[in-house]
């Protein structure tokens, strides 16, 4: 039986495999203001390519209280709810 969980992880990972195909703009943003001159720039684009980025510590934690620090917000802005405001 798939717990809720295991779907957002699916999810998740799905999400991710699919970001890794696509060019975001800070990647292009990074391209773009290389300079000709700029050494090891065809090592640099073949790096924002083809890397692998498998997370790091701050990615970890994030993850792992993402659900906790999405229910306390919840509850900060029920308790701070401006009256007149749905």
């Amino acid at each position: 039986m798939k717990k809720a969980h295991d779907s957002k992880l699916t999810d998740c990972l799905e999400w991710l495999t699919e970001r890794r195909k696509r060019l975001t703009s800070p990647v292009v943003g990074e391209t773009a203001k290389m300079r000709p001159t700029t050494k090891m720039a065809e090592k640099k684009v073949e790096y924002i390519l083809c890397a692998k980025f498998k997370g790091n510590t701050a990615i970890r934690y994030g993850a792992a209280i993402e659900e906790t620090s999405k229910f306390k917000y919840q509850i900060y802005q029920q308790e701070h709810r401006c009256p007149g405001l749905k």
